[in-house]
């Protein structure tokens, strides 16, 4: 399955937590990957309290050479620590690339390694390769959700900043990076927040990106995930990640876009602060933009937009009745 090698060239991370009914079926999809290459598996639990803990550490003790866990003697999530992938699985990672899979996720094809990053190694400016994917519940059933069916259908290879911008349409389970995005990265350091969202953007604040349509992974939404339990607070966050990355576009600290790229990209940001300013939400980032940031002339286009997506929106709806 794999060459010999001392250092491995991908790495791939994952966080847990109480996650004993699915911490087999996670590390499996991963060890099941046929690859022409070496991979680690660095694993990190947050001291989970119903058998998770004991799993991984058969894991390996099965195989030690791949499975490489972490450990901690306290509950970090508790004590207020955030950012866990940057904290404690990011420094031990000694691949070339990144793939992400939490504990509650698994893949499905024994070739998404393999296909990711043949694309990586054939193109320098990409920087992430994602993919496809199956939703499915605690019991491991297929279910469709609207949302999750519009990401893949949003889904595209190439520049997808200003998409991203628009809304998060990635999925962590599906992604692999060049090392260079995640770690030792001012751009990704200096972000104030941790969130996955971050690490998209970053991606492609940096290069393209390429989607592979295919799934290769399945999510499992569960009723005490983060989303379902913590929305409000995940879009709270969200909100921040967006304002350090307009800011980030604004400064020039990312990649070079065309004139024409840019002014699309800056109508964006004052439509999504001209947005939230009519849902009378933020109204002082709205006057930051427009005039501190001098985007002004973008006010007309963005309010154009406004007016264009709730007739689409409207359209839509009575599609229904």
């Amino acid at each position: 399955m794999m060459e010999n090698s001392n250092k491995p060239l991908v790495s791939i991370c994952s966080i847990t937590y109480n996650h004993a009914p699915y911490i087999r079926q996670c590390l499996d999809g991963m060890l099941m990957q046929q690859t022409d290459f070496t991979f680690e598996i660095i694993i990190n639990d947050d001291c989970s309290t119903d058998g998770t803990t004991e799993i991984i550490r058969e894991y390996a003790e099965r195989y030690p050479e791949i499975v490489k866990p972490v450990f901690h003697e306290e509950n970090q999530y508790q004590k207020g620590v955030r950012g866990m992938f940057a904290k404690f699985v990011f420094p031990k990672a000694k691949g070339k690339y990144i793939a992400l899979c939490e504990g509650d996720d698994y893949w499905t094809d024994p070739l998404k390694l393999q296909k990711q990053v043949d694309f990586l190694e054939a193109n320098e400016n990409v920087m992430m390769v994602y993919t496809g994917f199956q939703t499915v519940n605690m019991k491991g059933e297929n279910v469709c959700f609207d949302n999750f069916e519009y990401y893949q259908r949003k889904s595209k290879t190439g520049d997808v900043f200003r998409l991203l911008l628009q809304s998060n349409f990635i999925m962590t389970l599906t992604t692999c990076y060049r090392r260079e995005c995640l770690i030792d990265n001012p751009i990704l350091d200096n972000c104030p927040k941790s969130l996955d969202y971050a690490l998209f953007l970053t991606a492609a604040a940096m290069g393209d990106v390429v989607y592979l349509p295919e799934s290769t992974a399945c999510y499992r939404r569960l009723p005490t995930g983060m989303i379902a339990t913590k929305g409000a607070f995940v879009n709270k966050v969200a909100e921040e990640i967006y304002f350090y990355f307009a800011n980030l576009f604004l400064d020039g600290n990312v990649k070079s876009f065309t004139e024409a790229e840019r002014n699309k990209i800056k109508t964006e940001i004052v439509y999504h602060y001209m947005n939230l300013f009519l849902k009378g939400q933020d109204k002082g980032r709205l006057s930051y933009f427009l005039r501190k940031r001098k985007l002004l002339l973008h006010a007309i286009p963005a309010f154009g937009i406004c007016v264009s997506r709730v007739n689409l929106l409207s359209r839509k709806k009575s599609m229904y009745r």
